[in-house]
């Protein structure tokens, strides 16, 4: 126990010093963090604990784990959103001793590598932002690695047991984002010939299929109750209706086959530019043939991407369940050449974070002197930019008295710089606020009334003012505008306006958001702005 904990505390450490940094500096953002707990926050104080809902309707898109816990929480400690806000962290923190255990079994031979693995992952900059976002894609990390994991116990022991924790990984899958659990692994188990030698083919895919069905009971034990009770239309939707839509013709984040190339270096960063990984890359084909563990990481993190391109849908957090394999096989390439590690090992590390500082510097100085259309006060930024060259600066410069200390002063390094750019970026947060505007609908609706929003809703206010009503939501066309003033001659329509658009009314409210202002006004007012 002292030795994993000797392992773990420093990743850690750093994982909640990050994470806590986004959760207390940064507000809840639209429209992802914003739809997810009003998601849970509708089926709590509604009690539909089977159906999650959105503004009064069954939501459909999302299964319910994430709202389950937060809920869970709710009812223990009382409705907050910063305790909930830890969720996905806790999930990151079990990643972190995931792949301690994983990188123990990859490479038996080779201790540094799990005493490296959850340091690397806890500072993979990607992996740590999201680890403080109320999003699936953190928890759904967790799952896909510990699916991955118990895959190549399997292949590795030929024991069924671990057949049946990879279907409980499954099930957990599912239960937090759908199937799609299965897109992160089928490489590895499809390809099996490219990363294990002389196993009986036969008895794998009956073992894989074994976890499928495992897997499949659990989600079908909420999905079965939940579709009786959300009637017909939300049936469809959640056994087969959003996952073909996403899969085949995404209605959302359309991009084309080669979309995800670019973002690889970013998704890997920072441990992709320390010299030692670069210089083992090169020597890659070497280690796929001579290394099991390596393959089994190469299948997996290529297969992945290559199946996620295929997919319409894209979003750069939909490869984060790749970043372990990223880390582990980075952890590898580390270790091998361990006592090779010199003070100029991060030099490209360092040569990042000054260019990036100084990026951010000439945004700040073109905010300032040709177009602060945001108001944004410029000292924060600027000191923010500042003390990121600053941190590049001293990484470069610091003289390490061990490899050890050298790859802790890269992790902390990483932290440092996400918590510079959530205190920088102070402004930038409040105007990502709906707080205010919620918290008025709140008040108009306690005063009897009616609230109405133009376009999509994505349940952006309903927690931020604990709104137990739902909103009427209006389509952006001239029919639906004519209706509605009928209606509902006596309503408050929300409207989002950009900030240098000329009014022609006079709204009774406005608060500022993004570029722009949300504006309270009279229904008729529809056909003036």
């Amino acid at each position: 126990m002292s030795k994993v904990f000797k392992t773990l505390y420093f990743p850690l450490f750093i994982l909640f010093l990050t994470v806590s940094a986004g959760i207390y500096l940064r507000p809840l953002l639209p429209v992802d963090e914003t739809r997810y707990i009003s998601v849970a926050w509708e089926m709590f104080s509604k009690h539909s604990f089977l159906v999650p809902l959105l503004n009064g309707e069954p939501y459909h898109h999302k299964p319910p784990l994430l709202f389950w816990l937060i809920d869970f929480i709710w009812y223990i400690f009382g409705v907050s959103q910063n305790t909930v806000r830890f969720i996905p962290s806790f999930f990151a923190a079990a990643t972190l001793a995931v792949i301690y255990l994983f990188a123990k079994n990859l490479w038996e031979e080779d201790e540094k590598s799990s005493y490296i693995s959850p340091l690397v992952l806890s500072s993979m900059a990607f992996f740590t932002f999201f680890s403080s976002m109320l999003t699936f894609d953190i928890m759904l990390t967790f799952w896909v690695t510990l699916l991955s994991y118990f895959i190549f116990l399997a292949a590795k022991r030929e024991s069924f047991k671990y057949w049946i924790f990879a279907g409980i990984a499954i099930g957990g899958g599912a239960l937090t984002k759908g199937p799609v659990i299965l897109v992160h692994t089928l490489p590895v188990i499809l390809l099996i010939s490219l990363w294990k030698k002389d196993i009986d083919k036969k008895r794998w895919f009956l073992g894989f299929l074994s976890a499928f069905f495992i897997g499949l009971f659990i989600a079908l034990l909420w999905a079965i109750p939940a579709a009786i009770e959300g009637g017909e239309e939300y049936r469809k939707a959640i056994f087969w209706g959003q996952s073909a839509n996403r899969v085949v013709s995404s209605f959302a984040h359309r991009h084309p086959f080669w979309w995800y190339l670019p973002f690889l270096f970013v998704l890997f960063l920072p441990w992709f530019l320390f010299d030692k990984v670069l210089e083992s890359l090169k020597s890659v084909k070497f280690f796929y043939k001579k290394n099991e563990g390596v393959r089994f990481l190469i299948v997996w993190l290529i297969g992945a991407v290559f199946l996620f391109s295929l997919i319409s849908g894209k979003q750069i957090q939909y490869l984060l369940p790749e970043i372990p394999a990223a880390a582990l096989l980075f952890s590898r390439f580390i270790s091998l050449k361990f006592s090779e590690i010199s003070n100029n090992s991060s030099k490209y590390i360092s040569a990042l974070y000054i260019f990036i500082g100084v990026v951010l510097s000439l945004g700040v100085g073109y905010l300032a002197f040709i177009e602060n259309r945001y108001s944004l006060r410029i000292a924060p930024l600027l000191i923010m930019s500042l003390f990121i060259i600053f941190i590049g600066i001293a990484l470069k410069k610091i003289k390490y008295p061990s490899a050890n200390f050298h790859l802790k002063a890269i992790a902390l390094s990483v932290s440092i710089f996400i918590i510079s750019l959530h205190a920088g970026m102070i402004d930038v947060w409040k105007i990502q606020s709906l707080k205010q505007t919620a918290q008025k609908i709140k008040e108009l609706q306690n005063r009897g009334k009616e609230i109405a929003v133009v376009g999509k809703y994505h349940g952006e206010y309903h927690f931020l003012g604990r709104l137990t009503k739902p909103l009427i939501v209006i389509k952006k066309d001239k029919k639906a505008y004519l209706k509605f003033v009928k209606e509902h001659p006596q309503a408050v329509v929300v409207y989002r306006v950009k900030k240098n658009k000329n009014l022609k009314i006079k709204p009774f409210f406005r608060y500022p958001f993004r570029n722009g202002w949300i504006i309270f006004m009279k229904p008729h007012d529809l056909f003036k702005v």
